[in-house]
């Protein structure tokens, strides 16, 4: 390592490039920094002619490969202030203009001395080469276009405005005398560890950021470059990290939480995930690292939602209302289950069973929610769990994980049972701060319970108070001589609360409850249009109104502490049809029987021949045309052969069975067939819709009999 004190311009003096390698974090610096730099080089500019400013430290090490005339470093540490300066030295040419002169300097020595390597090759051309963007909007830039979002941009926006406002030859003078202590490392020495040391000032590096330098530092370039942007970039995409670095540092405090069974706080996540490492024999392959935490950030995107949504729309539902609710605790343990589901290879029932666990886990955080527990206390708890061996060979999945949860009951933490969720609902305060968004996301799960596609879009509504917020002089007389204190008392609580469209919501506002009435009643969310139910509005009806969202929630969030299943006794048969024919009225002569998976419509032609809806399998639901026939004949056989052929020939865009011949031999034609997942609930309003779809399209084909 040899140190040497050297001023800043000649660092750029000569046939040389600076690279900024992949694993550095990005240019961040804003007006405030570009600003503070700007007056040290104009104060020491002011100064006596042996003056001096130290702006820092650079680290640099020679690029691995061949030497060439140009001389390349790469940056470990001074990449903001070089960045900074390059970018006030080309603003400071642009001020002087083709024609302009400063003591010795032009703008053409500017460009040609400090910021261009003149006649090579575009790769070498500049004399600092940034990341990706960062580098396009150093280009752009001295060429004269701020253009982009990034932080290089903006610099060059501020630069010229500096730059403007000040005396050229003050700028100059200043950026003779700025100096820096250049550090230059040999090859065996390790850039990262030498980097930490000197890391004391500036802007402080995230954790993510550290992370980032430790997996890429020291690798082949080409090696660097595919890590970082075919995975480290896809890390920030997944998690819409582009602009903050936060969501990234959460990511791996999680992703430690989950592997160590302990909980990490976010300031320690580098040492922390070093340690793991270490610990688990991955330090030696950080490529390999580095890819499985971009593989880990997919899923944890899926999460949080902004790499998308779930392909169960179990799992969605619940991943949504708990984004939605506020509430994070539970992400080490999804991103494990999810990880699992995703390794398993697609086994039979995986998806089932993991939409039955999303299920309980969105159960249990609600639950804490509404009795109004405290989840901080859950951080240890749940990166236990998620630290688990899991269910062995032979367990069941769900059973496995649900059956950890409800071991719980008797701590603090465990699942709240139905009359502590109810006393909650009628006590707990659910608007104000974070409580409002929380209180927003039950109230729009309930409406959604009950409306289900036909519900208004969330974006579309607004919490509204029953009760104002503030009493009028007539919710006063409404209110009776206790007035004041039966309003500080259920204000803000959650039977207090209901949904309005953002318009109306303004309507509303301090009206009587009279007046409100007029416009809940025409409501088309019924937890909003059975207030007008109420004659009044007074204790007994929030008492009322407590006891009915109490009722709503605890059928949309089960719990039970007995082994078995999160769904109602009734078969999933037996709900389904019931489901059809509260949508539809029923398939065509639909039976109230509800025993089994068939079900068949009426006679639909001269022939007696019916349609039937087989949904025994919980994966693959079909549909088929059968003899009305009760023997089996050629004149039948050869007319569900017909209608088979006029099936291929007519629903090609559907999945069509094949096997012609022995389905007309028993009587039947091929079968239409739809994969389903039969035990999820939130499928069923679109498989009805496909249903009724195919049985029309069958009529029309046993309208057109053939005998």
């Amino acid at each position: 390592m040899h140190a040497h004190h050297i001023e800043f311009l000649e660092l750029l003096n000569g046939q040389v490039q600076y690279v900024v390698p992949r694993w550095q974090r990005r240019y961040c610096w804003g007006e405030s920094d570009i600003e503070r730099l700007v007056e040290d080089i104009v104060t020491v500019a002011a100064a006596g002619p042996d003056a001096a400013h130290y702006s820092g430290t650079l680290l640099t090490f020679p690029e691995p490969g061949a030497a060439g005339v140009v001389k390349t470093f790469r940056v470990v540490d001074g990449q903001q202030r070089l960045t900074t300066v390059s970018i006030l030295l080309a603003c400071i040419a642009d001020e002087l203009g083709p024609d302009g002169q400063c003591g010795d300097w032009t703008a053409q020595i500017i460009r040609d001395d400090r910021l261009t390597n003149p006649g090579k090759s575009l790769e070498k051309r500049y004399k600092l080469k940034l990341q990706s963007e960062d580098d396009k909007e150093y280009g752009l830039g001295l060429n004269g276009e701020s253009v982009g979002a990034g932080a290089v941009a903006q610099a060059w926006k501020i630069a010229r405005r500096l730059v403007a406002d000040k005396d050229i030859s003050h700028l100059l003078r200043g950026l003779e005398r700025l100096c820096v202590v250049s550090i230059g490392l040999g090859d065996k020495e390790d850039p990262q560890q030498i980097f930490e040391s000197l890391n004391a000032t500036g802007r402080p590096l995230t954790e993510s950021e550290k992370v980032k330098n430790w997996l890429l530092i020291g690798l082949p370039d080409a090696e660097q470059q595919d890590l970082h942007d075919n995975h480290w970039l896809g890390i920030v995409r997944a998690l819409d990290a582009e602009h903050t670095t936060e969501p990234v540092d959460i990511f791996l405090r999680d992703v430690l939480r989950w592997q160590t069974g302990k909980v990490q706080g976010i300031g320690h996540v580098y040492e922390g995930l070093r340690r793991w490492a270490v610990r688990k024999g991955q330090a030696g392959d950080r490529p390999a690292l580095c890819r499985e935490l971009a593989s880990l950030a997919g899923l944890y995107g899926i999460i949080t939602g902004t790499a998308g949504c779930h392909s169960n729309p179990g799992v969605e539902r619940e991943l949504r209302h708990m984004r939605a609710l506020g509430i994070d605790v539970h992400r080490p343990l999804a991103l494990r289950l999810l990880n699992d589901a995703a390794t398993s290879g697609g086994a039979a029932g995986c998806e089932k069973a993991l939409a039955e666990v999303f299920a309980g886990i969105g159960a249990w955080m609600t639950r804490v929610w509404l009795a109004d527990r405290r989840t901080s206390g859950m951080n240890r708890t749940v990166a236990e769990l998620a630290n688990e061996p899991g269910a062995g060979s032979g367990e069941d999945f769900a059973e496995y994980w649900i059956g950890r949860i409800r071991r719980l009951r008797n701590t603090r933490v465990g699942a709240p049972g139905d009359e502590e969720v109810r006393e909650g609902i009628r006590s707990r305060k659910a608007y104000g701060g974070a409580a409002t968004r929380s209180a927003f996301a039950i109230l729009c799960e309930l409406m959604e319970a009950e409306h289900r596609e036909e519900s208004p879009a969330r974006d579309r509504l607004t919490v509204e108070h029953v009760m104002p917020r503030k009493l009028t002089e007539e919710w006063k007389q409404s209110l009776g001589e206790k007035a004041n204190e039966i309003h500080g008392r259920h204000r803000d609580r959650l039977a207090n609360l209901t949904l309005s469209g953002d318009v109306t919501n303004a309507v509303l506002g301090t009206n009587t409850f009279a007046a409100k009435q007029g416009i809940y009643v025409r409501s088309s969310i019924g937890i909003t249009r059975r207030l007008a139910d109420e004659a009044r509005w007074d204790e007994e009806a929030l008492e009322r109104r407590a006891e009915d969202l109490a009722r709503r929630a605890l059928e949309r969030w089960p719990w039970s502490e007995q082994s078995g299943s999160l769904r109602k006794a009734e078969g999933a048969s037996q709900a389904f049809w019931r489901f059809v024919k509260s949508r539809t009225g029923g398939i065509p002569g639909q039976k109230d029987a509800w025993r089994g998976p068939h079900q068949w419509t009426k006679s639909l032609n001269a022939a007696g021949d019916k349609i039937g809806v087989y949904i025994g399998n919980p994966d693959l639901l079909w549909l088929y045309i059968r003899s009305g026939q009760q023997h089996e004949s050629e004149t039948s056989m050869a007319r569900m052969r017909r209608y088979s052929w006029m099936m291929q020939d007519r629903m090609g865009d559907q999945n069509l069975g094949n096997n012609i011949e022995s389905s007309s031999a028993n009587g039947a034609t091929i079968a239409v067939r739809k994969s389903w997942i039969r035990d999820d609930e939130d499928e069923w309003p679109e498989v009805v819709r496909w249903i009724e779809d195919q049985i029309e399209r069958l009529r029309t084909i046993l309208a057109e009999n053939l005998d």
